[in-house]
């Protein structure tokens, strides 16, 4: 017997998010989630602006798609919620690709520039 794969479900989200509409966003999404037996849903924020709402709702979707086993990784983020979301500390959470790191060892570089002290202008 075949084992069942599991879907990935891209949802777009559009505007601004008020704290009202959450809930029903959490329920609308949770509900297309176990439907489709998705086992990763990609959201759309394209449109979203970056305050302080989104991060809150993108934070409860995550946590609603979670509780259903469903991993959820937003894209398409401009750079004011991108910047927001690392900043709250839910860019794990919300798929977001961890920002590089010099690895351990590796040396920064600088710029180094070699004269006279003797050459310095007047």
């Amino acid at each position: 017997m075949a084992a069942q794969r599991k879907q990935t479900v891209l949802v777009a989200i559009n505007g601004a998010i008020c704290p009202e509409d959450v809930p029903n966003l959490c329920e609308t999404i949770g509900a297309l989630l176990r439907c489709d037996g998705a086992g990763v849903v990609l959201v759309d924020v394209g449109g979203v602006r970056g305050d302080a709402s989104a991060v809150d709702a993108l934070a409860r979707i995550a946590l609603a798609a979670q509780r259903l086993g469903v991993r959820m990784m937003i894209r398409n983020a401009t750079p004011e919620l991108e910047a927001l979301v690392r900043f709250v500390g839910v860019a794990e959470a919300l798929g977001l690709e961890p920002l590089g790191q010099p690895e351990q060892g590796e040396q920064t570089l600088s710029v180094e520039e070699e004269g006279d002290l003797g050459d310095l202008p007047a």
